[in-house]
């Protein structure tokens, strides 16, 4: 394993979880090479043939900064090639999908909320058993009853999450738009039999198209939006009527916990597209 994962991140709190990296690697390097340059020096060049238990010495000491150099050239291929930022645009699609499938089924099952309610009202009037579930009670119960009361939760929390993002960088954003747009091509034309790959990226593209319509200034539904939005709701429309309403809830969901869907900026297309 390469040094540069052998860091800490006690650094200044305004440095990215990226500068703290490459801090602690060019610490290491610098501490490490002192003792290298030293001994190269002392033998006028690593190349010098009459000393070949000295060069074996040196080599096996540059190795580990040869290490971390691979590791950060390797990055820069990724990069490169965008295989990192597919990476974290799976990522960010299984999050997404995660909240559209958590906020579907928390919708449909108030027993959750009811359950918690009952709770809190025990423990409050009950402190022996308080007391036995110490790990339980010590929860912040309030927040989570205001937390499950939400219509959809998780897709908030993702919300506020990009919104605090966009303080520091404007451009955060457009990932939702990205992965709304790429989830879209994914199903477009594809009709596997067992339907479930498909499903995750009808979801994905649909939570993304909330948090995109949410956090951008102009929505998702306007002639201004970075989504095709109809191409999106006719991919939604067309798994509706193929796949025995499979979609429905889904389109349900942006009609309910989208932010500019009522506008009267929403094109009238878009709404008969909706209703079908």
């Amino acid at each position: 394993m390469p040094r540069m994962f052998n860091f800490s991140l006690r650094h200044s709190g305004d440095k990215s979880f990226s500068e703290a990296i490459i801090d602690q690697m060019c610490q290491d390097l610098a501490s490490e090479s002192d003792d290298i340059i030293s001994q190269a020096k002392n033998a006028l060049t690593i190349r010098d043939p009459n000393n070949e238990l000295l060069k074996m010495e040196l080599i096996t000491k540059l190795a580990p900064n040869v290490s971390s150099i691979r590791a950060l050239y390797d990055l820069a291929i990724d990069i490169a090639t965008k295989k990192a930022a597919g990476f974290l645009m799976e990522k960010i699609a299984s999050l997404v999908e995660f909240a559209v499938s958590f906020d579907g089924i928390k919708s449909k099952t108030p027993d959750i909320q009811n359950d918690l309610s009952h709770f809190r009202r025990f423990i409050a009037v009950n402190t022996a058993v308080s007391n036995q579930l110490e790990s339980v009670t010590d929860a912040p119960l309030n927040a989570m009853s205001f937390f499950v009361a939400d219509h959809c939760p998780m897709l908030k929390a993702l919300i506020r999450a990009i919104e605090c993002a966009m303080t520091k960088e404007p451009a955060a954003v457009e990932v939702s738009a990205v992965l709304a747009n790429s989830r879209c091509c994914s199903v477009s034309g594809s009709r596997p039999k067992d339907g479930r790959p498909m499903m995750n990226y009808l979801r994905a593209m649909t939570g993304a198209i909330i948090l995109y319509d949410h956090t951008a200034m102009h929505g998702a539904f306007g002639s201004k939006s970075e989504v095709k939005i109809k191409r999106c709701v006719k991919e939604l429309v067309q798994w509706k009527q193929n796949a025995h309403g499979a979609t429905s809830e889904l389109m349900d969901t942006i009609k309910y916990c989208s932010l500019h869907y009522n506008d009267s900026t929403t094109p009238e297309k878009i709404r008969t597209l909706m209703d079908k």
